[in-house]
């Protein structure tokens, strides 16, 4: 499997395990962002550090870890209630991704996860919801 495809399916899989939240509407990854269906989920793939991995006796695989960010989009007005509204959505999302650490063996492991509420930024317009952090350990041979 060629780089493109290894980066690739791990975040295919995060879009998967994302798809089960029942409260996301909309997961959008891999296309133009548009109007979205709230609460929706944006996935962002992020930092790709491989490193030589000296413990194979071949020294062909490398090891290292994949950064991502999730954008929960939740509400287009300031919600009457932080916690019900946004960070209980947020914690789903995060429920997701450490329900199978492994992300449907796409990788080792999931080494850090972390969210902040808060406003959201985007093409001009102004959303409540949060941010969700991740990174995850991987072996890779080209």
């Amino acid at each position: 499997m060629g780089h493109y495809a290894f980066y690739k399916a791990i975040f295919d899989a995060v879009a998967a395990a994302l798809g089960g939240v029942g409260a996301i509407a909309q997961v959008i990854y891999n296309e133009r962002f548009q109007e979205p269906t709230l609460p929706c989920a944006v996935i962002n793939p992020g930092k790709n550090r491989l490193d030589l991995d000296s413990t194979t006796a071949s020294f062909d695989e490398y090891g290292g870890t994949i950064q991502g960010n999730i954008t929960v989009l939740v509400l287009d007005e300031e919600p009457a209630d932080w916690f019900a509204d946004v960070i209980a959505i947020l914690s789903d999302v995060v429920d997701a991704l450490l329900a199978d650490r492994s992300i449907g063996g796409t990788v080792l492991d999931i080494l850090s996860i972390d969210f902040t509420p808060g406003e959201v930024h985007i093409i001009n317009r102004v959303y409540y919801g949060g941010t969700v952090d991740f990174a995850v350990l991987v072996e890779y041979k080209p």
